[in-house]
């Protein structure tokens, strides 16, 4: 038996799309692609190994059909493999590790030039707008068996991107209204900073 500790998100990715109904490792990959893609991406690489696992540990069992002339294997979440997905689903997230070059970018770009940090916040929205429409060909495509919660995920999807377009046109406008001989703009001003901390945070100005 398999130690529960040591399931993977793509193992739980697995179980929770199984607990809709019997599928095959390719239409998993096609359900997380056209699902769980925007916060969640897992590989043919990863998906087949960890349904060897799965079954091995009897979470999950594998039976084979025939597609055309082809056999397939076609997965289904057992009994013991529901309990573990119930017990994943009610403990703690480990949180948000977030990766965004282009952000990082922004953050250490106090030494570029007017035109090159414009160009920096430039590609970094249309690298969101692009998510955006990722997520608009997702809600075109959602499938009948899609529940409230998925729905609901959905909608958060569109709320971060279009919050993140949006901070991309402030700071365009921030940044864009200033002269050239306002740069590099990593010199430090304690009352800009107060003035952009207390604009994010939309309350009062920190105590000094």
């Amino acid at each position: 038996m398999l130690d529960r500790n040591m399931l993977s998100n793509t193992a739980y990715v697995i179980l929770g799309i199984l607990q809709k109904g019997p599928t095959s490792g390719y239409d998993i990959k096609s359900k997380v692609d056209m699902s769980a893609r925007f916060f969640f991406t897992a590989s043919y690489g990863q998906i087949y190994p960890e349904l060897k696992r799965l079954e091995k540990s009897g979470l999950i069992a594998g039976t084979e059909r025939l597609n055309g002339r082809r056999a397939r294997t076609e997965y289904a979440i057992t009994s013991t493999g529901r309990e573990a997905l119930l017990e994943w689903l009610r403990t703690p997230s480990a949180g948000i590790d977030v990766r965004d070059e282009g952000l990082l970018k922004f953050f250490f770009g106090g030494k570029l030039d007017r035109d090159d940090l414009l160009a920096r916040i430039e590609a970094l929205r249309a690298e969101r707008v692009a998510d955006l429409e990722r997520i608009r060909e997702i809600s075109r495509c959602v499938p009948d068996e899609a529940d409230e919660l998925q729905l609901a995920v959905l909608d958060y999807g569109f709320g971060l991107y279009d919050y993140v377009i949006d901070w991309c046109d402030r700071m365009l406008t921030r940044f864009g209204s200033r002269e050239e001989s306002e740069f590099p703009v990593d010199r430090w001003n304690p009352d800009d900073v107060l003035t952009l901390l207390q604009t994010v945070g939309g309350g009062d100005t920190p105590p000094t």
